[in-house]
């Protein structure tokens, strides 16, 4: 199955590996799941077109959560596996033997912007209601969750958004606990369709060795984040 869906290929490629390896209904299951993700610029026809559009950085840095005035294009490729935790045994339920796996996915859900003011501006009750979603797919409490590896493209608004959805929706039970915000765009790049492949290994390798990687050229934060003092919300630099 090909998708394009653009920056959301690789993280809807693994949603989508990953319920195919799921006992849901009568659809039939596989044993493997593959998600793959790969973005190429091979002409430089298109950086005027993104350009045009107010879309990439004069700066030529992913300054995301300083000044964000936009993204700069990567390149990347990458490939995730995904198989259940869990098999089924002369109908009993048995840890799967394998002992290769790199992390779990809990939950998992997707939807869209909604009725946003355009085609491409951030709706925060749309990302709100996607991380709801999940939470309830994992069974899991807001305050489970100790960092999030956001989309922070490098937009000035969009960042904000996302931070203050991010905010109200994992710690409007209890502020006392920090919310770690990672971003792998800026030292990689948006990468389009192989970025959020890269950003879930980002978090899965993070929480596998314990070590979180910084936010790369993080030096004043943007002036849209100023509830950001207020919040329990940490930007690691």
């Amino acid at each position: 199955m090909t998708l394009g869906v653009e920056a959301a290929a690789g993280l809807t490629a693994i949603y989508l590996a990953a319920e195919s390896c799921q006992a849901k209904g009568r659809v039939k299951v596989v044993d493997t799941g593959l998600a793959m993700g790969a973005s190429l610029l091979l002409s430089p026809h298109n950086l005027a077109l993104f350009q045009a559009r107010g879309q990439l950085s004069r700066e030529g840095r992913c300054f995301t959560y300083d000044t964000a005035d936009g993204y700069i294009r990567g390149d990347g490729c990458g490939a995730v596996t995904v198989r259940c935790m869990m098999e089924k045994k002369q109908n009993e339920w048995a840890p799967n033997d394998s002992n290769h796996f790199f992390g779990s996915i809990a939950g998992s859900t997707i939807n869209n912007s909604g009725k946003s003011a355009s085609l491409t501006s951030p709706h925060g009750p749309s990302q709100q209601e996607a991380m709801v979603a999940a939470l309830r797919c994992a069974t899991i409490s807001p305050l489970d969750v100790d960092s999030v590896e956001a989309h922070a493209a490098g937009a000035l608004m969009a960042d904000a958004v996302e931070v203050g959805a991010l905010s109200h929706t994992l710690r409007k039970l209890d502020d006392s606990v920090p919310l770690c915000l990672k971003a792998g765009k800026g030292a990689t790049g948006n990468m389009m369709e192989s970025a959020g492949l890269a950003q879930f290994l980002n978090i899965v390798l993070s929480a596998r060795w314990g070590i979180m990687s910084p936010i790369v050229h993080l030096r004043e934060a943007n002036p849209n984040l100023d509830f950001v003092e207020d919040e329990p919300v940490q930007l690691p630099s």
